[in-house]
């Protein structure tokens, strides 16, 4: 006996597929699957919001460090560490920082009760298994072409931050060393930070999941190739302060006509950091989002027009076309 089963089938539907509609949040969750494949991608895609929030971690992920040791302990240092011990992802009594001055040491132990606070970076190294390399990028081939270094590094996990030193540079400096390169941004200090993670060669994958846990501590975290690496200092590590300039030069519009600063500055940043959190949240184009504002005949497309007119849109992109470029000839040597 043969069955038959009649399905009503709409056919325009068949020949003629839907448009698909643009969501963030999807794109962004295809792009981490589709890239995971080539490049072996993590990424959080929910930043901790307040003390102690964090995306769930990976079964197979170590969820906390033993012992970590801080080369260069300034402001992102001290922004990485102070999340990593909120969470509870290590002890603040494993944790030994070096910093240039005594000044310094005397304010990073006060910021941190219980770590050791040093002015060596060897003692410091010699102290863990992992190092978070925070010096600034011309610094690097000084301080890793010190034999006592490059001896204390050796068979250690280093994490830097440095921009413009890639895994190359520090394969031959310290070939020893499994080397993960991070770059992040300051928004680090309240938790609202954008990571991208590299792994070197030497690099296993449980020290580049071990790096993405790190760093969610503090934000979102993504793994890219390298060679996007000097577009990430571009957007994310420089693009606070472009963020910043933007909310500035909205202040100054607003009082130029007539708001007192302090109102204008507030109100400006407040808009910035709804907007953007609206753009992560609702998964919306930003260009769907800005039409929504955009009444016809109103006053928002007069100001959209004045920005067009100005070439607001090149000259931001240029902005981070020019960075790139800058970013990809810190960590070459000086002529």
């Amino acid at each position: 006996m043969v069955s038959c089963f009649v399905v009503d089938v709409d056919l325009v539907s068949l020949s003629t597929p839907k448009p698909r509609r643009f969501n963030l949040a999807r794109e962004l969750q295809s792009s981490v699957l589709t890239n995971s494949v080539k490049h072996n991608i993590i990424m959080s895609t929910s930043a901790p919001t307040a003390a102690g929030e964090q995306a769930a971690p990976s079964a197979t992920a170590p969820l906390t460090l033993d012992r970590l040791a801080v080369v260069g302990c300034g402001v992102m240092g001290k922004a990485i560490v102070k999340g990593l011990i909120d969470n509870n992802f290590v002890a603040p009594a494993h944790v030994t920082a070096s910093v240039a001055s005594d000044d310094s040491a005397s304010a990073l132990g006060a910021y941190f009760p219980g770590s050791t606070i040093v002015r060596d970076n060897i003692t410091a190294i010699k102290s863990a298994d992992v190092v978070l390399l925070c010096i600034k990028p011309f610094y690097v081939r000084t301080v890793l072409s010190e034999p006592a270094i490059v001896a204390a590094l050796q068979g250690k996990l280093l994490i830097s931050i440095c921009a413009g030193i890639t895994l190359a540079q520090f394969a031959a400096l310290i070939p020893n060393t499994r080397v993960v390169r991070a770059m992040t941004n300051t928004p680090a200090r309240i938790r609202q930070g954008m990571t991208a993670v590299c792994g070197g060669a030497a690099a296993t994958k449980q020290d580049v999941l071990l790096t993405v846990k790190m760093f969610q501590n503090v934000g979102r975290c993504i793994e890219l190739p390298e060679t996007q690496f000097d577009t990430v200092t571009a957007l994310a590590g420089s693009g606070p302060a472009f963020a910043f300039m933007f909310i500035e030069s909205l202040a100054d519009g607003a009082v130029m006509m007539g708001m007192p600063r302090k109102i204008a500055l507030e109100m400006a940043a407040q808009m910035v950091f709804g907007s953007a959190k609206l753009a992560l949240d609702s998964g919306e184009h930003p260009a769907l989002l800005k039409d929504s504002v955009t009444t016809p005949g109103g006053c928002t497309i007069a100001g959209l027009l004045s920005l067009e007119d100005n070439k607001f849109r090149g000259s931001v992109a240029r902005c981070i076309e020019a960075t790139s470029r800058r970013a990809s000839e810190l960590g070459q040597p000086k002529k």
